[in-house]
């Protein structure tokens, strides 16, 4: 057996285990305390199904929760008054429910690194050796827990999940289908399928989170830069107005087709975003906010050792190809960078213009921060990925520097597999009981974000739980 095939088998084993781990990560995460509220939904979530794109706010001037989120609410209402049910044919109907969690999870967790893995290997099978290498590389940065609170994609709470790594995997699927006409200047060549799904996404990003609409806007203004700065060069005969419109001229089409419908609708849901209900209640000047988010950079990207480690790790691989691989593609990878510090430099100025929550009381925390973070793997992916393909006297050294990173990140993120059993054993009290009002022995939250002493306020987590059976 070569070395090729040792690697191949050993790369999918490692993938594997790791996988695996996170699916019993997630398996044993409890529930979190906004579930019912939405599944179900409450009076005021249902208020989304009624307005679902938020005409009757606007016209009206209605405010209520969430406007601009209704695909969010849609996904994870559909998905657990169905799949549950489904498991219940194997498992219990409490075992169903955190089963259910931990596969939609997975299948994020999974997909999201398929995806990035993808983009940097330019490889599609998932048994290509390239890609397989990249997601080796990657899988470890996605924490279920130790850095979860600061550089977490897969949210501990499940409803988060839907609202935050979801929207995200979708945009990256929608990213995915121009990837190589941006990149190495290629042809797009979509099927039937692709261009269908490219406009159903074109309809459900701009309404599927808080996320997506400015990350949209800022990657078109970005996209619409680039390429006059790259076209106004080849238009040196001309005076500069005249550049500028042959530059914009020669714009791809596929970016004023898709880009252009997509970031008006993302207007739109930004103006619809400010007919948020609580946002016109729960809120502090504007000033107050930005003079809070560098205390919130600080405490994101320095109480913990997971980002500070990556950003090393980043600056390592941007020093060893800025003086030794400065070739074509190394310039275009160091250019790559500079691009995602734009990106992150708006991005991060524009965060206090969304609002204030009192549980993000820095502006800046690791939900809001998540396209940044799926940036920094993407780097993190492409540089090293790059490297090791082009060292050839220090690769073994590299190559040790890099599993070293790799494992500390997966020992970070070592769980005790127990967090959901109080949970769980309270669920199997309420179950297994008769009366109306069940009094619990244990002191643990049930499907809540604090400890319910005042059963009134677990009655929608009892209509859910009715709901499941």
């Amino acid at each position: 057996m070569n070395k090729n095939k040792i690697l191949h088998i050993l790369l999918i084993l490692v993938l594997l285990g790791d996988f695996t781990y996170s699916f019993l990560q997630y398996y044993k995460t409890p529930l979190d305390g906004d579930m019912a509220s939405v599944i179900i939904p409450s009076n005021d979530n249902q208020e989304i199904f009624n307005d679902p794109f938020g005409f009757n706010a606007i016209i009206n001037n209605k405010p209520h929760i969430n406007p601009n989120r209704y695909f969010s609410h849609l996904f994870i209402s559909k998905y657990f008054k169905s799949i549950p049910i489904i498991f219940q044919k194997i498992v219990s109907p409490i075992e169903s429910l955190y089963l259910s969690c931990a596969i939609i999870k997975i299948l994020i967790h999974i997909l999201m690194v398929y995806l990035l893995s993808a983009l940097i290997s330019r490889e599609k099978s998932v048994f290509n050796i390239k890609l397989l290498m990249v997601a080796a590389l990657l899988t470890p940065l996605f924490q279920a827990y130790g850095y979860n609170r600061y550089m977490g994609v897969i949210d501990t709470s499940i409803t988060y999940t839907f609202f935050y790594a979801l929207p995200l995997l979708l945009l990256l699927l929608f990213f995915y289908h121009f990837y190589a006409a941006i990149h190495n200047n290629e042809k797009t060549k979509h099927s039937i399928v692709a261009k269908i799904s490219l406009l159903l996404l074109i309809i459900i990003l701009p309404f599927s989170g808080p996320l997506i609409p400015p990350i949209i806007l800022i990657t078109t203004i970005l996209l619409v830069i680039y390429y006059l700065q790259k076209n106004i060069d080849s238009e040196s005969n001309y005076h500069l107005l005249k550049k500028v419109f042959l530059a914009f001229n020669k714009i791809p089409n596929f970016i004023l087709v898709v880009f252009i419908p997509i970031s008006v609708l993302c207007v739109y849901s930004l103006l619809l975003g400010t007919y948020y209900s609580l946002s016109q209640t729960d809120t502090i000047p504007i000033i107050e906010r930005y003079v809070r988010l560098p205390m919130g950079i600080y405490y994101q990207f320095t109480q913990k050792l997971g980002f500070p480690l990556l950003f090393i790790l980043i600056s390592v691989n941007f020093f060893i190809i800025k003086k030794y691989f400065y070739t074509k593609e190394g310039k275009i990878i160091i250019t790559t960078l500079k691009w995602i510090g734009v990106f992150f430099l708006i991005y991060t100025l524009l965060l206090p213009l969304g609002g204030y929550k009192a549980y993000r009381a820095n502006i800046l925390r690791f939900d809001t921060i998540m396209p940044i973070t799926i940036c920094l793997f993407y780097f993190y992916g492409l540089s090293s990925f790059f490297l090791l393909k082009n060292m050839k006297n220090y690769r073994i050294l590299y190559f040790t520097f890099i599993i070293t990173f790799s494992l500390f990140f997966a020992n970070a993120d070592i769980s005790k597999l127990n967090e959901n059993d109080c949970e769980r054993q309270a669920l199997i009290s309420i179950a297994n009981s008769d009366k109306s009002i069940v009094e619990l022995d244990n002191n643990c939250k049930v499907m809540s974000w604090e400890v319910i002493t005042d059963y009134k306020q677990s009655e929608l987590n009892a209509t859910l739980l009715y709901l499941l059976e």
